[in-house]
């Protein structure tokens, strides 16, 4: 069976067993950048220099799930993690996961092509993908990253997946642009440039969100944000890519992009996401969170006459359960986050669980199936894609 066909078949099994479909997985609280705009800054800074779980301890993990369609790491930054090769090992061989995604701050392109030639190689029905930053174009890249050269870094990382892309047929490349305070002016030619010189990436644009490195980087004019979006989706309709994955995210992507303007307007009080049932994120200490913006803006409010809602969105410790996630989920104090968060209005703009609510929709479903096959009965990609690929110099924006 090929990668896409087992995955189907292990998303299929997963939801007959009414386990998580999708995992998000910080396997550490280390990183060499300084995003301006992290969300997880504090979090690493409580933990700076923490290793994560254990590789047995993943084992553990993908074996209590048995199917496990879809799989995010992060950290910190991921790839700082040497064994991580081996924790994607882990559940592709005892969950059956086929579709990895692993965000990378783009500084080594050495730890991007040792993870392909340890994990991928290895691993013949594994879809990879990596999403990288794009948050501005040389100096502007940098600042926003806080790193001296950090641009002339993602475009050696770029390139050395485009290589290696040559000779492996599931392998591939998102780009990500957090909307914030210190790219917000210049959006739409950081956008023009990545469209024009990375056609084989399809970019998204994330609204920055949760408590950041520093504070004030989510002051984004929201007309700003669904102002890129639009801008997006009036070039994803003149163009498209046959590779099934980049072809579903950058499709689900224009979605994503609506759902989260309607909640940042107030419009959407309720999102269905399913966190905590569909959706699961731990931590490298072993935590279990049915989200990663809840324990920030706090639970959904009881209404009159109720009891107060769960005093933390946290529904365990792994490590209390023997690393089986399925019985950490069914225990009674999880439960009861749980059906408190699907049972009160609760809407957030965070990214990965408007992706969740997407792909477990029957309506979104289809929906975005509709959408796919428009863009592949339109035929091929845009004049973008017909450019000979450039590397842009360090500052060029046009």
């Amino acid at each position: 069976m090929n990668g896409l066909g087992a995955g189907a078949a292990c998303w299929a099994r997963s939801l007959l067993r009414g386990t998580p479909r999708y995992l998000l997985l910080h396997v550490n609280s280390v990183c060499d950048a300084r995003c301006r705009m992290c969300f997880t800054w504090d979090r690493m800074m409580d933990r700076w220099d923490a290793r994560g779980l254990p590789l047995e301890a993943h084992r553990k993990i993908a074996r209590s799930l048995g199917d496990l369609p879809q799989l995010t790491v992060s950290g910190g930054e991921p790839l700082l993690r040497r064994d991580l090769p081996e924790i994607l090992s882990a559940y592709y061989t005892e969950a059956n996961t086929r579709f990895f995604t692993v965000p990378t701050n783009a500084l080594s392109a050495k730890r991007v092509e040792r993870l392909v030639e340890k994990f991928y190689d290895a691993s013949p029905g594994a879809h990879l993908n990596f999403c990288l930053p794009f948050h501005g174009v040389g100096k502007e890249f940098d600042e926003v990253m806080g790193v001296d050269g950090a641009f002339d870094r993602f475009l050696e990382t770029w390139e050395t997946i485009q290589r290696l892309r040559a000779t492996r047929e599931r392998l591939s490349t998102l780009l990500n642009f957090v909307m914030s305070k210190f790219n917000v002016s210049h959006w739409r030619e950081t956008i023009a440039v990545a469209r024009e010189r990375f056609p084989e990436s399809p970019l998204g644009v994330a609204l920055c969100r949760g408590q950041t490195h520093e504070r004030d980087a989510g002051e984004v004019p929201i007309a700003e944000y669904e102002a890129a979006q639009r801008y997006l989706a009036e070039h994803r309709r003149r163009e498209t890519t046959r590779q099934p994955y980049p072809l579903m995210f950058d499709t689900a992507t224009g979605r994503m992009g609506e759902i989260v303007a309607e909640v940042a307007r107030g419009e959407r009080r309720d999102l269905g996401c399913g966190a905590g049932r569909h959706l699961a994120v731990i931590y490298d200490d072993g935590t279990v969170h049915p989200c990663e913006t809840l324990e920030v803006v706090g639970m959904p409010a009881a209404r009159e006459g109720e009891a107060a809602a769960p005093a933390s969105a946290a529904l365990g410790n792994l490590a209390d359960f023997d690393f089986d996630l399925p019985r950490l989920l069914a225990a009674a104090a999880s439960r009861r986050t749980t059906d408190w968060i699907a049972n009160h209005p609760c809407a957030r703009t965070w990214e990965n669980a408007v992706y969740a609510k997407i792909v477990h929709s029957p309506v979104e479903l289809v929906r975005l199936g509709g959408k796919i096959a428009g863009r592949l009965v339109s035929g091929t990609r845009g004049p973008a894609a017909a450019q000979a690929t450039r590397r842009p110099e360090s500052g060029e924006m046009q």
